[in-house]
């Protein structure tokens, strides 16, 4: 049996689901580019009133039947591929964050490429968080470059897949120069993708130019591209998570109309990341129970659209390590598995996905881990059930630990989390200084910054992509960037 979890019957999806093309049958999406707006524009099924278009259901529905149900992703390193389809559960590190968490620096400062190089090579040891996400925006480059040099930065120090997404239309050509000069090409970077770029639809229900100028451009490619609307249940979305998951379904659909529309079995990627407003505060909460309920129906609504499924839920709302971030993320993250979700988002997070620390990151790299075995179903094959084992050792003072069926069995049974989760006795804890978890990971991110390997990469690849980013730094009056070699 397959541990999963569920909020939302069939029925409830397919009323959330015909409520997204009623939304879109009824007001549509407002489109920000006219380019994009004239190729929407020419499909059969679609009214055009001023920048804003209505879609009837035929059209939504034959764009998702041209639609792959499975993504793949490769890393730098290795040749099998990291599957988004079916009940794959797969993490990736929180993204796109301006502060990074610094106790010595009342809690967070602004973040540097320095401080997202040392993440990235942090991500590295994370054997159960499966994409890196070039994690920070660095302050010590000028905004315009900051999300093609994150790009290059991160795909230089770790061969793991890239997630995050263009500020802008200009980076998003600067960005796929980059991943096609390490990939060896466009033809094999378009073969063996090395990294996901996603666009955020607005809420409610509208394309930024950006928006769809970037969806176009990566359906044009035939890339994968990850939608992420991220509604505000209460502020741009409808107060009822109901609501909120009918709106957030019809940006999708409305993102996903406009790929098919450029280049039909263009591949995406059904995400989001639907938050509350804490009306007491104001704030977007993106922990909260409700946000977590919503996460889990992104992955039911997109298995009954046949899409790989992606949530942002996983994040913490606390400001600093403690235990409401610990609460916060294992809850979200390990029901996030249990939804089976294909891409989960957050690890590493704080404060509302605004600051990321690395210590955090660690810890939540073993909360993962815990995750990916809770999914696993329960072996009850003949030596799984160990009827002979009892039947020799029960009624025996040798106990099971000496058992040959112990030795070769414990390993693939029990899931060991590292030295980050204390599982000894006092006196080892007591020796040990008394620290606490985060403390722990703490100490050990300097370990692994002070073990660190410069990885290998074609020198003639690595050429092409400095010469791309060195060149856009200098048209944004940028003559030396802060770093560019592997160290």
């Amino acid at each position: 049996m397959q541990p999963r979890l569920s909020f939302l019957s069939e029925p409830e999806i397919d009323r959330i689901v015909d409520g997204a093309f009623h939304v879109l049958a009824e007001i549509g999406v407002h489109i920000g580019s006219p380019r994009v707006l004239d190729i929407v524009a020419s499909q059969d099924g679609v009214h055009l009133d001023g920048d804003r278009v209505t879609m009837n259901r035929d059209l939504v529905e034959r764009s998702l039947k041209s639609c792959p149900a499975e993504v793949r992703l490769y890393r730098q390193d290795r040749e099998e591929a990291i599957v988004l389809a079916g009940d794959r559960v797969n993490f990736v590190a929180g993204s796109t964050v301006p502060y990074v968490h610094d106790p010595a620096a009342d809690g967070l400062r602004e973040a540097t490429a320095r401080d997202l190089v040392n993440h990235t090579k942090v991500i590295n040891r994370c054997d159960h968080i499966d994409l890196q996400s070039g994690s920070f925006v660095p302050s010590d480059v000028p905004k315009p470059i900051v999300s093609a040099y994150r790009y290059y930065l991160a795909m230089l120090y770790s061969p793991k897949p890239m997630f995050s997404g263009a500020f802008g239309t200009d980076d998003m050509e600067v960005i796929w120069g980059v991943m096609s000069a390490l990939a060896g090409g466009e033809k094999e970077l378009v073969a063996r993708p090395l990294a996901l770029l996603c666009v955020n639809p607005s809420s409610p229900l509208g394309l930024t130019e950006v928006v769809a100028e970037n969806t176009a451009f990566l359906a044009d490619k035939g890339f994968p591209t990850l939608m992420i609307p991220i509604p505000l249940a209460g502020g741009s979305s409808p107060v009822t998570l109901a609501g909120t998951l009918v709106q957030h379904t019809a940006e999708n659909l409305a993102t996903l109309v406009v790929s098919q529309s450029v280049r039909a079995g263009s591949p995406v990627i059904f995400g989001g990341g639907p938050s509350i407003m804490d009306m007491r505060k104001g704030t977007a909460c993106q922990a909260a129970t409700e946000a977590v309920i919503m996460g889990a129906g992104i992955g039911q609504i997109a298995k009954r659209l046949n899409l790989p499924s992606s949530t942002n839920t996983g994040r913490a709302d606390s400001k600093c390590v403690d235990y409401q971030a610990g609460e916060e993320s294992g809850a979200a993250l390990t029901t996030m598995a249990l939804a089976r979700i294909n891409l989960i988002r957050g690890s590493g997070t704080l404060e509302y996905a605004n600051v990321i620390s690395t210590a955090k990151m660690l810890i939540d790299n073993e909360i993962c881990g815990m995750a990916k075995r809770l999914i696993e179903p329960i072996d009850t094959g003949d030596e799984a059930l160990a009827l002979d084992v009892i039947v020799e050792r029960g009624a025996s003072t040798a106990g099971y630990l000496s058992s040959p069926h112990t030795l070769k069995r414990f390993r693939d049974e029990f899931f060991v989390p590292s030295d980050l989760i204390d599982r000894g006795p006092r006196r080892e804890f007591e020796e040990a200084g008394s620290k606490d978890a985060f403390a722990r990971a703490q100490d050990r991110v300097g370990e692994i910054l002070a073990d660190y390997t410069p990885r290998e990469i074609d020198a003639d690849r690595k050429a092409e992509a400095d010469r791309i980013i060195a060149a856009y730094a200098a048209k944004h009056g940028m003559d030396r960037l802060p770093i560019t070699e592997i160290q």
